[in-house]
């Protein structure tokens, strides 16, 4: 019988940017590249399991992940999505799916993903150009840390 391919969850979770941390970085981020006007930051999960999640357990997991913050930053503008490298688990993952077995969920694990916002200067009758791969591979240097994280280069004006 064959089986059928693992299922992968993405849930929105909280910012992962205070307000004091967020302003250092911005003022980083210009350094390198001027037109960054703000920057946004929040966690997301995916979570991998062999079949989909009935309702409680799902309730369960978003419970479970559920920090009671809010994220209200910016939706659109440059996205940049870093994660763990790709053959590692991080220490975050390990614990939380430890948690998320001992809480009987049936998955096999639940990684913690930061989705980056780079909100740009506009120009005087239009909007803003969109950052140059070079501009956006610069920001990013900043955003992830290279030896434990991979970032994933989206740009602007998806998802």
């Amino acid at each position: 019988m064959p089986s059928s391919p693992p299922q992968l969850i993405h849930l929105e979770g909280g910012p992962a940017l205070s307000a004091f941390r967020a302003t250092l970085l911005l003022a980083r981020l210009r350094e390198r590249v001027p037109r960054v006007s703000a920057v946004h930051a929040r966690h997301g999960y995916w979570v991998c399991s062999d079949a989909p999640l009935d309702r409680g357990a799902h309730d369960k997991l978003t419970a479970l992940l559920d920090n009671g913050e809010r994220y209200t930053g910016a939706e659109d503008g440059a996205l940049i999505v870093v994660m763990p490298r790709l053959g590692t688990v991080s220490p975050w993952a390990s614990k939380a799916t430890d948690i998320a077995h001992n809480c009987g969920l049936p998955i096999h694990r639940i990684e913690r993903v930061t989705e980056w916002r780079l909100a740009l200067e506009g120009g005087f009758l239009r909007g803003a150009k969109a950052l140059t791969e070079a501009e956006l591979h610069t920001c990013a240097e900043l955003l992830h840390d290279r030896i434990a994280e991979a970032q994933v280069l989206i740009g602007q004006g998806c998802c």
